[in-house]
């Protein structure tokens, strides 16, 4: 590397800086994440202005944008689509298909005997319960997922364990069964 390229790059830094400090100013101007990607990846980025060659310079800008897409070995499983689906479902505020979904997923979760998926999916379908009312479905599913905790060994004291008790108060309180 020249004498040059190492001036350049020296400059660049605090360019970089002051960029993304104005960037933090102006949330919405979408510059804050190519700035603080380029400022943790200094070095990589820098080598960037100091190759010579264009097909140099397109390779690695290929090789950094692939670092962030899946390999073919790492793609999502059927299961974890679903659920995430399902999630979507839930914040568009279409319950119904989202419970939908939901039982897909966990009949999913069932065929391949992956418990802490059941227990997942059993409580975004108490959370879902609680959400649009049905507080004796919420209940009851509730109920199941602070025995599946328990089972795998949730304390007490255990935040799902006591997030779960607060809202099945808050049922129980709503049901006029807690004075």
């Amino acid at each position: 590397m020249s004498a040059s390229h190492v001036t350049d790059h020296i400059t660049l830094v605090p360019i970089l800086f002051s960029l993304f400090n104005e960037s933090v100013t102006k949330p919405n101007s979408g510059i804050v994440l190519v700035i603080s990607i380029l400022l943790t990846s200094i070095p990589g980025f820098l080598n960037l202005f100091s190759l010579e060659k264009e097909d140099e310079k397109e390779s690695l800008f290929a090789g950094f944008l692939n670092s962030f897409s899946l390999k073919e070995d790492e793609k999502e499983s059927e299961l974890i689509i679903t659920i995430k689906r399902s999630i979507l479902l839930i914040q568009k505020e279409e319950f119904k298909k989202a419970e939908q979904m939901l039982h897909l997923a966990l009949k999913l979760a069932q065929q391949q005997q992956n418990d802490q998926a059941v227990t997942y999916i059993h409580d975004l379908m108490a959370n879902l319960a609680y959400d649009t009312e049905d507080l004796s479905k919420a209940e009851t599913l509730f109920v199941n997922v602070l025995q599946r905790l328990i089972a795998s060994g949730a304390q007490q004291d255990d935040n799902r364990v006591l997030h779960i008790s607060y809202k099945m108060a808050d049922i129980y309180k709503k049901m006029g069964d807690i004075e």
